[in-house]
């Protein structure tokens, strides 16, 4: 770390606003650019929470339920703490999230609840920890933070440093985990969902393949990490035709919305709060049924425009991640996915990374409408089969057999 230029704030109190005084990120190839990130706060705490024994989840299918579930604990996280100053990565299989002291006591009580909710509702284990800021710089790792900017308001954090992935591994660890596990059972309600849904179909690949990629740099040092991810990034966006979004998982062509919509079911366990299911359901079914006629004839009902929002949408679609890894979901011809494989092995036979790769035939999204009249919503993109999961799989392959 000791090459780090990063503005450092280890020391500094506690704010609110330090996600959103971050400048901006608005392209990915800025993710190399070390003086656009900023050491988090010392008295933060990372928000560690991924889903338990995965392997069988999915392979009994029920990858989208992973998927919902990542997406149950930043929505909870953000509810609770009503605030949209949050960092946070959306991971696939699971989320991390940096959150202030102040916001400690209603963070716990969400991750607690959506934990319970998880496991009734879709018998899946989550593994949820909180881990000081201060015992990951004890450890020479740090928590830097960039603020990527989609489009007004809409912003996602990139990380950097190596604390997350550490405390992921703290979190994880039958050594330490018992210190940073929150096993509390007893919740005082079920977790705020406000915000989310699942009505959209699978993105169909149209190009080959959806190519869902993870990049780990190898170096320790933040200028070589650096050097490391700037290649790999101009490399794919030379591959796929110099623009990244030509290469976008998310296309008019092949956005859908059918009625009822397969993600109804799954929107209703976690989004009904203290309503029965039935109840839940039956709105969704209503509300979903509107959605559709607008959606066919382009209508406008309210604050919902549907050419205005498909194209938001795909403007505000999170397919490209940092979380000390490089994560890219694009949709790829069988020559580019060759290219990129090539380029990838040749990284890792130089020691410079460690790589995982997986193809799928679909890409899966889970939404986060915040406020559809001030044009707030993100949407978190992932694999299907398995997605970045089974990419992390085939990255820790090649580590082993390194």
């Amino acid at each position: 770390m000791n090459d780090s230029k990063v503005e450092d704030q280890s020391g500094v109190p506690s704010s609110l606003s330090f996600f959103r005084e971050l400048p901006a990120i608005a392209q990915l190839s800025s993710v190399s650019n070390v003086a656009m990130f900023r050491s988090a706060p010392a008295d933060w705490m990372i928000v560690v929470a991924d889903i338990k024994d995965s392997t069988s989840a999915v392979s009994s299918g029920k990858y989208k339920e992973v998927n919902m579930a990542a997406g149950c604990i930043v929505a909870a996280v953000l509810n609770a703490t009503s605030s949209r100053d949050v960092p946070f990565v959306f991971g696939g299989d699971g989320a991390s999230l940096l959150i202030p002291e102040q916001f400690l006591a209603v963070t716990k009580q969400a991750l607690i609840s959506t934990k319970n909710m998880i496991w009734q509702e879709f018998g899946l284990e989550m593994r949820v920890g909180l881990v000081p800021i201060s015992d990951v710089r004890k450890q020479n790792f740090d928590v830097l933070v960039a603020r990527f900017e989609f489009s007004q308001d809409n912003n996602v954090a990139l990380f950097r440093g190596g604390g997350i992935e550490y405390a992921e591994s703290l979190v994880k660890d039958t050594r330490t985990c018992e210190q940073y596990l929150v096993h509390e059972s007893e919740a005082k309600g079920p977790p705020n969902m406000e915000g989310l849904s699942c009505r959209w179909e699978p993105l169909t690949a149209r190009h080959g393949a959806m190519l869902c990629i993870l990049v780990s740099p190898r170096s320790a040092g933040l200028k070589e990490q650096s050097n490391t991810l700037s290649h790999v990034i101009e490399t794919i966006t030379r591959i796929s035709g110099g623009n990244l979004n030509s290469c976008s998982p998310v296309s008019e062509d092949n956005m859908h919305f059918h009625w009822p919509p397969r993600g109804l079911v799954m929107e209703a366990k976690v989004t009904r709060g203290r309503k029965s299911f039935v109840k839940r359901y039956v709105e969704i079914i209503v509300s979903s049924f509107i959605q559709l006629i607008l959606e066919r004839f382009d209508l406008r009902g309210g604050n919902y425009n549907p050419p205005v929002y498909r194209k938001e949408l795909r403007t505000n679609s999170d397919y490209c991640r940092l979380d000390d890894s490089l994560r890219m979901i694009l949709d790829c011809t069988t020559k580019q996915i060759e290219q990129i494989e090539h380029v990838l092995a040749s990284l890792h036979a130089q020691d410079k990374i460690d790589y995982g790769c997986f193809q799928t035939q679909e890409a899966l999204m889970t939404c986060l409408v915040d406020d559809l009249g001030a044009h707030r919503h993100l949407h978190f993109i992932d694999g299907s089969d398995g997605g970045f999961w089974s990419a992390a799989n085939d990255l820790k392959q090649r580590r082993i057999n390194r």
